[in-house]
């Protein structure tokens, strides 16, 4: 029974994700990906300037999830460890997500969905946030 008690004691005192940081981090996936995904209607005919934009793209997708951060650690006291990586995460996720459909829509003449693929392609967003969230951190 002291057991149970002492869980229910850290479950209850655990500091959950605000709604305004999981708002804040939907908003920015969200135009990242709309923003990374409008280039792609006008480049589906020439395939080397889409393979090139792919490649900027990832660092466009670095360098904004960057300014939203920090965007959004200038609003709040203090920004740990946890939060940074949950907004990282989101936005990351968001961004990758609408990108993959819109790349395979505009791209595809039989589009379907593969989930593999994008696991696959949001794997190397762990460690990037990871490495976002120990350099931009805010304590007070």
């Amino acid at each position: 029974m002291l057991i149970f008690g002492e869980n229910l004691f850290l479950v209850n005192h655990y500091k959950k994700i605000s709604k305004d940081l999981l708002r804040y981090s939907l908003f920015a996936g969200l135009l990242i990906g709309f923003v990374v995904s409008v280039p792609t209607f006008f480049l589906k005919k020439e395939q080397l300037l889409m393979n090139q934009y792919r490649l900027g793209l990832f660092f466009l997708i670095i360098l904004s999830n960057v300014f939203f951060i920090r965007n959004y650690a200038s609003k709040v006291t203090s920004l740990d460890y946890r939060e940074v990586f949950s907004i990282s995460f989101l936005i990351l996720f968001i961004c990758i997500f609408i990108s993959q459909i819109s790349f395979g829509y505009f791209h595809e003449n039989e589009y379907r969905f593969n989930f593999t693929e994008f696991l696959t392609s949001i794997l190397p967003s762990i460690p990037i946030s990871f490495l976002l969230a120990t350099f931009l951190k805010k304590q007070n």
